[in-house]
């Protein structure tokens, strides 16, 4: 079932959102009821003005973000974001899969944030398509400015992944499916936690598919925890694979 525009910033906030959580405490969504939970507060940001998406009791599956104008240099931006208690060290694991409709055309984003209290990005990892005649490419960036930023066409246009960001003292790491693609320094403590959708109306592109299967995010001395939801993520997405063989 597809909801257009079911939530917006002041919908959620007259819901009530939970409260952070408390330490040693997690996030933990894998979608299993079928609902968006109302610990997520959903903004439409730069272009956006509305979206569609499906819930299935295992996967949150975004649709198409609408923009309000073709091609004026302003992404549209669909963000999903939950407040947690100041992190220091932590591990943040979320599981991802798109489809571009085999298409170079697809311009679309998909992207796990973590965030300061004020909105400052500590860290983010994900699917990134910003070409028009191209398909896109894995993509993660440090606040020490490190980057992992391999070239266009180097994604392939329907795939499934699992994202890792991991930070001990000041070291953090990024990997895909258990890969370290980027290393680097990083101290501000994570605040808040962020599913980001995003799409560019060029003229003739169009958002296909982007889906997340689970996301989660634990204190590090809760690393036990976070490695048996990596084992459900990886069971749904065995199920998922079924349904579509």
């Amino acid at each position: 079932m597809i909801h257009r525009n079911l939530i917006a910033t002041v919908a959620v906030a007259a819901l009530g959102l939970t409260a952070a959580h408390a330490p040693g405490e997690m996030i933990d969504c894998p979608f299993t009821e079928g609902i968006l939970e109302t610990s997520w507060t959903a903004t439409l940001g730069g272009d956006a003005t509305d979206w569609e998406y499906g819930l299935s009791e295992t996967m949150l599956e975004v649709t198409d973000v609408t923009d309000s104008t073709s091609n004026n240099g302003i992404w549209a931006v669909v963000d999903l974001s939950q407040p947690v208690s100041s992190l220091d060290d932590f591990q943040a694991r979320m599981s991802v899969s798109y489809d571009s409709d085999g298409s170079n055309a697809a311009m679309q984003q998909l992207m796990l944030v973590l965030t300061d209290g004020s909105g400052n990005v500590v860290a983010q990892a994900g699917h990134n398509d910003a070409w028009i005649s191209s398909s896109g490419r894995r993509w993660a960036w440090i606040e020490d400015g490190s980057c992992y930023s391999p070239g266009k066409n180097t994604a392939l246009f329907a795939d499934d992944f699992d994202i890792m960001i991991e930070r001990t003292g000041d070291e953090i790491t990024i990997r895909f499916d258990d890969t370290v693609v980027l290393s680097g320094i990083s101290s501000t403590p994570v605040e808040q936690v962020h599913m980001s959708f995003t799409h560019y109306a060029y003229p003739g592109s169009f958002f296909g598919t982007e889906t997340v299967d689970s996301v989660g995010v634990v204190p590090e001395p809760c690393v036990l925890m976070l490695l048996c939801f990596g084992g459900l993520g990886l069971l749904i997405r065995y199920r998922r694979r079924m349904r579509t063989t």
